[in-house]
């Protein structure tokens, strides 16, 4: 057995641990050596403990008290604000008002909807997690942030835009909400920017439109409902399902994106300023979902289908990548392209 397969065989079996909140302690560290002068670092925690941007404010700080440690430099770390100041931010908002604009945001809303069914499947007793990868070539990447540009909207609400168009052709309608998850930090708390602790949330994204809506039409109207909503992240999904019709089942799946991992400039630090090279960074999330469709940002967009193999199959991952690649080539050419 090589040394990477053996390193992800003991990542998998560390997953499969899980938390007990009752007894554990919620977060682990596992160095592997898998050469003379080479690391493997295995680090897993319960998302009720941080997410994933603060284990990037984490990281940094370590690799510079590690620098600091090894040059005799001074250490520089930001002020630590305190997470209560963020939960008092929280009980002092008007819940009245997210709650208001909740219910009519999905007011109206009443067919759940879902994946394809795909092959035939039997329900495992146990989540089965896969992973299907792919990435967007550069050239594409490219022409979808001139779009988002253009349109002066973000390259998230083109994403989300593109699945939405897709998941309503699959389930024959020009409405469709599907989970989406926020970062939780535009709360007016100082210093929020570098606080260690939970804040993202899911939301509902809602994607319609009526008919002769055009790409370019879609993505404007998303952007403005984005920014009109994003006071009222802080609300939970529960809550907010609730004042749906559909209550429980109104999502079925979540889309995040990923622009809160490790920041570039450690993973391209030589081995001069700190005596390693941090490199080929992997994250992994587990959800109560049998699918995420994980967007990882870069000069070439990189798309997972995370997925619960005991529910959707490959075959329905490589035919939802041709879908979409389709579409993004057909929006990047004419953004006044009919929905």
């Amino acid at each position: 057995q090589d040394r990477g397969t053996r390193v992800l065989s003991i990542a998998m079996e560390d997953k499969r641990k899980g938390f007990d909140l009752g007894k554990d302690t919620l977060v682990r560290f596992e160095l592997l050596q898998t050469n003379e002068e080479q690391y493997s670092l295995i680090w897993s925690n319960h998302h009720i403990l941080l997410d994933g941007w603060a284990r990037g404010i984490i990281l940094a700080e370590l690799v510079h008290l590690y620098e600091c440690k090894c040059t005799g430099k001074n250490i520089q770390l930001h002020e630590p604000v305190p997470y209560s100041e963020y939960v008092e931010w929280l009980q002092a908002l008007n819940k009245d008002e997210a709650i208001s604009y909740w219910r009519n945001y999905l007011g109206g809303y009443e067919n759940k909807v879902q994946l394809p069914a795909g092959a035939s499947r039997s329900l495992n007793d146990g989540v089965t997690p896969q992973e299907h990868q792919f990435r967007i070539s550069r050239q594409l990447t490219k022409q979808m942030n001139d779009l988002a540009n253009r349109n002066h909207v973000t390259f998230y609400t083109v994403m989300q835009c593109v699945w939405g168009i897709m998941l309503a052709k699959y389930n024959d309608t020009s409405d469709v909400v599907f989970g989406t998850v926020v970062s939780g930090r535009e709360a007016q708390v100082r210093g929020i920017e570098n606080m260690v602790g939970l804040f993202i949330n899911t939301i509902p994204a809602r994607i319609q439109w009526d008919e002769g809506h055009t790409f370019k039409q879609l993505v404007g109207d998303m952007q403005a409902l984005s920014i009109e909503g994003s006071q009222h992240h802080h609300l939970g999904l529960a809550e907010i399902a609730s004042l749906s019709s559909l209550k429980r089942d109104l999502i079925d799946h979540i889309m995040v994106f990923e622009n809160y991992s490790v920041d570039p400039s450690l993973v391209e630090q030589g081995a001069s300023d700190i005596g390693f090279v941090i490199e080929d960074v992997h994250s992994q999330e587990q959800t109560n979902y049998g699918f995420n469709l994980i967007a990882i940002p870069g000069e070439e967009l990189v798309i997972k289908f995370a997925y619960d193999s005991g529910k959707y199959d490959e075959a329905l991952m490589k035919v939802m990548e041709d879908h979409m690649l389709t579409l993004l080539k057909q929006i990047v050419t004419d953004e006044n392209l009919r929905v």
